[in-house]
């Protein structure tokens, strides 16, 4: 194996002069430390000639350079970056892990490799997905904006879910749009829409969601990125369930959930359960909603979302004892706020305790939805809100929220 100076996966004349200043030794003093002549290392760092594997043993010693670093910069580095990438598309976790501490070694002389931007791109988004070895300052390194739009586009995907995971919404709908606006890559086409219909979904843009959503769905099935494809599926049929279109969502719910049951896949199996007992609950079919819930509980213990739903169904079926016994058992334990105010919604309605402290607990709900765009507990509680104004005939209030829950709708279904 030899090293050449020019070779364009490695720069390797830049590092040898950096080393040697690093050290602070001059040409001569290197010459006599290596016995290699003033002349000859006067052409290795300006590129006149080869460092050839003979000759760079002392040359590396002296200059603290380690050579499998090197070697792997040199012939490896790329091959690495490209199948993480592919590992990132396709969601190999083990992939992502091996191949992601394997490139690590890169970072003590990425300054001079082609690749420096790839690295540090991939070692970001790496740190966003596997939430660990998190680096904010791995960018400073180098301005995003000098980087080529594929590798830009990788970015600011990753940024705008890594905002969307802190519920920065706001900042992480701008983001995503910078990444979309960057044009289509057809190695990073199907997760960007992807992530753009999630951002959207959460965001409360319900069109634009289920039209990224589509999007990606149709990149993951011509690329046979079967892991991927099953996690659009199953947030369209969460958008489908969203919009009302409750027997298509009902389909796409009935087929993935055969599937996941199919391969032992408890995981997925289990928050298809849970989208289809909120679904059935929306449509008013309480009992297949609880049907849904207790298969759900067999698989593991219902989480604060599911007890919630569950709380509701019985409570619209008339079993408010039930529905408030559950609520005596679980609900103080309860660390979503949001979870918590809809349960304690809930519980007053049993009780028909409909007056100031209900009012109270429908804003505090109200306004825990309205944080984090949850356009259906929003609906929903603008609508107990409006009633309660009504019963109350406090009717400049009621008219004002009915003005806010159109205003609501329109925006959950802006596409452009």
């Amino acid at each position: 194996m030899s090293d050449k100076i020019n070779n364009p996966t490695f720069y390797l004349k830049e590092l040898i002069i950096h080393q040697r200043k690093t050290l602070n030794l001059t040409l001569r003093d290197l010459s006599i430390l290596t016995d290699y002549s003033f002349q000859t290392l006067s052409k290795y760092e300006s590129g006149k000639i080869e460092v050839v594997e003979n000759n760079r043993g002392i040359l590396f010693e002296h200059l603290k350079i380690k050579t499998t670093i090197v070697d792997y910069m040199s012939y490896q580095l790329k091959d690495d970056l490209d199948a993480l990438l592919e590992a990132i598309v396709f969601d190999d976790e083990d992939e992502i892990d091996t191949i992601g501490h394997r490139i690590e070694q890169a970072e003590i002389y990425i300054e001079f490799s082609p690749y420096k931007h790839l690295f540090l791109m991939t070692r970001y988004v790496v740190s966003i997905i596997t939430n660990k070895n998190r680096k904010p300052n791995d960018l400073a390194l180098s301005s995003i904006n000098q980087m080529d739009s594929y590798i830009k586009q990788w970015v600011l995907d990753y940024q705008a879910i890594d905002l969307l995971q802190a519920n920065d919404l706001i900042n992480a709908s701008k983001t995503i749009d910078a990444s979309l606006s960057l044009g289509q890559h057809e190695q990073n086409a199907g997760i960007l829409y992807y992530h753009a219909g999630r951002i959207y979904s959460v965001y409360g843009q319900l069109l634009k969601a289920k039209f990224f959503t589509e999007k990606a769905e149709e990149h993951f099935i011509k690329d046979r990125n079967h892991k991927r494809l099953i996690n659009a599926q199953v947030q369209l049929a969460i958008l489908q369930s969203r919009l009302g279109s409750f027997n298509q969502s009902r389909r796409s719910y009935s087929r993935l959930l055969k599937g996941a049951l199919s391969n032992h896949d408890t995981f997925l199996s289990g928050v298809i359960l849970h989208n289809l007992a909120w679904m059935e609950c929306k449509d008013k079919n309480y009992q297949t909603s609880l049907d849904y819930l207790n298969q759900l509980e067999t698989m593991n213990s219902l989480d604060e979302n599911s007890l919630a739903t569950k709380m509701l169904c019985l409570s619209l079926m008339g079993l408010k004892e039930n529905s408030n016994s559950l609520y005596e058992k679980y609900v103080k334990s309860f660390k979503d706020p949001l979870y918590r105010a809809f349960a304690e919604v809930i519980h007053l309605e049993n009780l028909n305790r409909v007056d100031p402290q209900y009012e109270e607990t429908l804003m505090s709900l109200y306004s825990l939805s309205k944080d984090k765009r949850d356009y259906e507990n929003v609906e929903m509680t603008l609508d107990r809100l409006i009633a309660y104004y009504e019963t109350t005939r406090a009717y400049k209030k009621s008219t004002a929220l009915y003005m806010e829950k159109l205003n609501l709708k329109d925006w959950a279904y802006h596409l452009d």
